[in-house]
């Protein structure tokens, strides 16, 4: 996957006023930060959606920057399988799925991921301050400074992962879902 960047996204959901803020970083395989988004939706119906919305808008961001490779990390499980399976999703999500499966035909390189709620951690920061604030944001090379903690404690454990992964790599290649 040559350049190594990945997109993790995450969502934050406000149930009594049924506003999500959705949270989308880009970062290179040294936790470095290209550039990360906070936007915040009305009208949400369920918690279930947000995640779906918040994985259609990091789609959405990657073609915006012309980015051709994708790798996609959310914590949600259900949603992430969803994306992956070829058959058709007749779930109340369906159009967000739907939507999320078609912008991929859109890149040359397409994998979604299940990552663990510490290794998405930094976007989940990211959202919790953004419903807060209530605010939409974009900032390119840096995070919100609500979020640099979680950003440092990022970048440690990809140094200790970015070793395994590199051995990995070298002795039996990448492997990833195309679309």
């Amino acid at each position: 996957m040559g350049s190594r960047l990945k997109v993790n996204f995450d969502t934050a959901f406000n149930n009594h006023t049924k506003e999500s803020c959705s949270g989308v970083v880009i970062c290179n395989s040294k936790a470095e930060i290209i550039c990360c988004k906070t936007e915040m939706n009305l009208n949400i119906p369920s918690v279930f959606s947000t995640e779906a919305v918040a994985c259609l808008q990091a789609l959405k961001l990657r073609l915006q920057l012309g980015l051709r490779e994708i790798k996609v990390e959310g914590d949600s499980r259900t949603i992430i399988r969803k994306l992956q399976e070829k058959t058709e999703d007749r779930s109340k999500i369906s159009g967000y799925i739907k939507d999320a499966q078609y912008l991929c035909c859109q890149f040359n390189l397409c994998v979604f991921l299940f990552t663990n709620r510490e290794a998405n951690r930094v976007a989940h920061c990211l959202t919790q301050e953004g419903l807060k604030k209530r605010e939409s944001t974009y900032l390119k090379n840096m995070v919100p400074l609500g979020v640099v903690e979680a950003m440092a404690e990022d970048r440690r454990r990809m140094e200790v992962v970015g070793e395994v992964w590199g051995r990995r790599d070298e002795e039996v290649g990448e492997s990833f879902l195309q679309f």
